[in-house]
């Protein structure tokens, strides 16, 4: 995710034009060189700005009412909320969603000695193959994926999710117990409304399921960006099954 910095960029773009246009010292041909250069590239980036535009803001993923946002939130403040991580020991065993936690496959985290290697990952969206899996209540709500840091590794509560996937089993269990999951007003555990969801992502939705209907394509495809993926290169996404 993106955040918009166009007011810190374009203050520090153009105080110092300002204050150089107006200081009272003798110019010479290299300062106003500079001045002109300063403006050319303010005036670049206001094009920038109005051809492209910045990256939308992507509406979190609510879990029992705990907002998720995707590279913000941190694996600390899920555990501050009640949540807890169980890691993978690596055995590949693949144990059936009842046996997540019973099994050993996986060990909880304590808050300390597990280290996350440093430079993004992609992780496996199956639950019973994943490496973190997020728990409350001793109910296994799925899996996320984590990342922090570009050149060190980061001990995981201080790493950031990146990635939340659940599938239809998980939220079966969590509806069962009253544990809810929302975006954006829309409901995850009744069946999709695609009228709504229409409505609610319009212009947002980048992928619609095929007909006929298959395990693959089968979902729709949503996406938070700007109108230039190679300018803005991070951006957010989100798959629904109907």
């Amino acid at each position: 995710m993106f955040r918009h910095g166009a007011a810190p960029i374009g203050a520090a773009i153009i105080t110092p034009s300002i204050m150089a246009l107006f200081n009272a010292r003798r110019r010479t041909g290299k300062s106003w060189i500079g001045i002109v250069a300063v403006l050319m590239i303010f005036v670049f980036l206001m094009f920038v700005y109005i051809i492209i535009g910045l990256p939308d803001n992507a509406p979190p993923l609510k879990i029992d009412r705990t907002e998720i946002h995707l590279t913000e939130t941190k694996i600390s403040d899920l555990i501050d909320q009640g949540f807890e991580i169980y890691v993978s020991n690596g055995r590949h065993d693949y144990p059936n969603y009842n046996e997540l936690l019973t099994t050993g496959s996986y060990s909880k985290y304590q808050g300390a000695g597990v280290s996350v290697p440093n430079g993004f990952k992609s992780y496996d969206s199956a639950v019973t193959r994943s490496t973190y899996l997020l728990v409350k209540k001793n109910i296994v709500l799925g899996c996320i994926g984590v990342y922090g840091d570009k050149r060190k590794s980061t001990e995981l509560k201080d790493c950031v999710v990146t990635q939340v996937c659940f599938d239809s089993v998980c939220t079966a269990v969590a509806k069962k117990y009253g544990i809810s999951y929302n975006i954006d007003g829309i409901d995850l555990l009744k069946k999709l409304d695609e009228n709504e969801f229409t409505k609610v992502f319009g212009k947002k939705i980048w992928l619609t399921p095929s007909e006929p209907r298959d395990e693959y394509l089968g979902h729709y495809g949503v996406q938070w960006g700007a109108g230039n993926n190679e300018f803005f290169l991070e951006s957010l996404f989100y798959e629904f099954r109907p």
